[in-house]
């Protein structure tokens, strides 16, 4: 009991009204993008909003908007975290760590930590998406395609993990906050674009495994296979928490055995 007490109250540093606000505004600025009278079920504006690109979206030219919307709600979480993550190694990490026994230790609490901004994130987001679709269709209905919502809110989930995950290594490397978002945007655009440009390999591509709508529960034909992709991002994700520590010490951020 003691030590989810801890946790919980360790969480306070994500808890920020300030974050809040500009998650529940980026969701509704996408959701209002995408909002058309004939959308009579919530899923409809949910996966228009978050779910990513559609076939539909596929043709001669890259399509930028659509990768611009996924962008720019990925960018929104992306800085969030480097926020978080820049407090916690660059300003608290030398007075927190010598507490802990050894950085392994330490960052497994951390990455506990991004796994529930990403968690907090989303339902927020998935929420505000809602209370959206509320307001501007009262007598909508909202019972169906539980199993949309649900793959969605996987995907988006463990892909934010992974992007978490990397973001932090990257800072690590390079203490730069910018430098570290950057990176992560470049590498998520970029294999989005590829993916884009040839669908036949739009699977394979890490940009796209966030989205529910590349997922072959949206495109058979062409779409990624939901527990694989999970998989891998947990194992990759898996290797940089191990990775990391070895990382710190090398760093010297304090002077700890692990």
């Amino acid at each position: 009991m003691k030590t989810v007490k801890s946790y919980l109250l360790s969480l306070k540093c994500i808890w920020d009204i300030r974050m809040l606000t500009v998650n529940i505004l980026s969701f509704c600025v996408l959701a209002l993008s995408v909002l058309t009278s004939a959308d009579k079920e919530v899923k409809s504006m949910l996966l228009q909003a978050v779910g990513g690109i559609r076939i539909a979206d596929y043709g001669d030219a890259i399509p930028m908007i659509a990768i611009g919307k996924w962008l720019f709600l990925i960018s929104v979480f992306l800085l969030n975290a480097a926020v978080f993550i820049e407090n916690e190694v660059s300003v608290m990490g030398t007075y927190v760590i010598p507490r802990y026994s050894s950085y392994r230790k330490w960052w497994s609490i951390k990455e506990s930590q991004i796994f529930s901004l990403c968690f907090y994130f989303v339902v927020s987001g998935i929420v505000s998406i809602f209370a959206m679709f509320n307001v501007f269709q009262p007598t909508g209905t909202y019972l169906t395609g539980i199993n949309e919502l649900s793959v969605t809110l996987l995907c988006m989930l463990i892909h934010l993990f992974l992007l978490g995950t990397l973001l932090a290594s990257i800072f690590v490397l390079t203490y730069n906050r910018m430098i570290s978002v950057i990176a992560v945007i470049a590498l998520e655009g970029v294999t989005m674009i590829i993916g884009t440009m040839n669908m036949d390999i739009s699977r394979y591509m890490p940009g796209m495994w966030g989205m529910y709508l590349r997922s072959s529960f949206a495109d058979v034909r062409n779409g990624f296979d939901p527990v694989t992709v999970i998989a891998v991002q947990l194992v990759i994700s898996g290797a940089l928490i191990v990775l990391l520590p070895a990382l710190l010490r090398k760093r010297g951020t304090a002077a700890l055995l692990s």
